[in-house]
């Protein structure tokens, strides 16, 4: 079983106010499988896991070897990471993080978050927390593998590049994609990522645009509610997590961009921060 929990929903920056209940924080996913932790990107929704995860550490026992959480990041655009150097067990050092980061645009992940984390933006240096974390970067196409769980990567089309991830486990499977675009010229999503996706349980996809607004923005590097819909009916999916929302977007119109989707693919739902689903 995978136990999916959404942290944070939101793209580009956080949100609040009453129009926004759907979710402020900036995207971050825990997928519990197999007795392992799983983290996907490091928004401001490390704040909500941090909270999370201080209770279920805080209840193991003295002495027991020191639990691990595996952080998949998508890339390294800021709405992903902010959260990653203010996350508690970092300091207090009763988890290990292991931080699987892809190396994009032949850019070191240890010398992006080394600068990061410093003076003037940071009170502190990576030094601090380097203790509980352990570097594991990785070539984007790479599989990696957790005990009995197999994850696969994809390259995604986004401005500095991404990476897309599937987790299998005995026989579900878990698709995170996020900042992913189309080519300018494409109507569709590339065969590649069509095959990637095909009759995963779940796929959670960054639909940051209304139809309307990606005519305008394609370039941006995100998705479409319906280009969306299209890739999950083309590829068999069975359920779709609309998620990375744009913060311009309130609850109604959201929400009115899900009943849009749902004409296309009737198994789409809007991602909701706390929100915990099983598959």
């Amino acid at each position: 079983m995978m136990e999916v929990t959404f942290h944070g929903v939101r793209g580009s920056w956080p949100q609040s106010g009453p129009d926004y209940v759907i979710g402020g924080h900036t995207v971050c996913v825990e997928v519990k499988v197999g007795g392992h932790t799983l983290v996907f990107d490091a928004g401001t929704g490390m704040a909500r896991l941090s909270e999370k995860l201080s209770k279920e550490l805080s209840e193991s026992s003295l002495g027991r070897e020191k639990p691990q959480i595996h952080l998949f990041l998508s890339h390294y655009h800021v709405d992903h990471i902010m959260g990653l150097p203010l996350f508690e067990p970092l300091f207090t050092q009763n988890a290990h993080i292991i931080l699987h980061a892809p190396i994009l645009e032949n850019r070191d992940p240890y010398t992006i978050f080394n600068n990061l984390i410093r003076p003037p933006l940071y009170p502190f240096t990576l030094d601090l927390i380097a203790p509980a974390l352990t570097f594991k970067p990785f070539v984007v196409g790479d599989i990696i593998l957790i005990e009995d769980m197999k994850i696969e990567t994809i390259f995604l089309h986004h401005p500095g590049a991404s990476c897309g991830y599937r987790v299998h486990h005995t026989k579900k499977s878990l698709c995170y994609l996020t900042d992913v675009g189309i080519k300018e010229g494409d109507l569709t999503y590339p065969k590649e990522l069509k095959d990637f996706v095909r009759d995963t349980d779940l796929l959670i996809q960054d639909a940051y645009f209304s139809q309307e607004d990606f005519e305008h923005f394609s370039f941006f590097g995100h998705g479409s509610v319906v280009r969306v819909a299209h890739l999950a009916k083309e590829s068999n999916v069975k359920r779709l997590a609309l998620y990375h929302h744009n913060p311009r977007y309130t609850d109604a119109y959201l929400y009115a961009l899900e009943k849009e989707t749902l004409t296309l693919f009737p198994e789409a739902f809007l991602a909701k921060e706390g929100e915990v689903m099983r598959l």
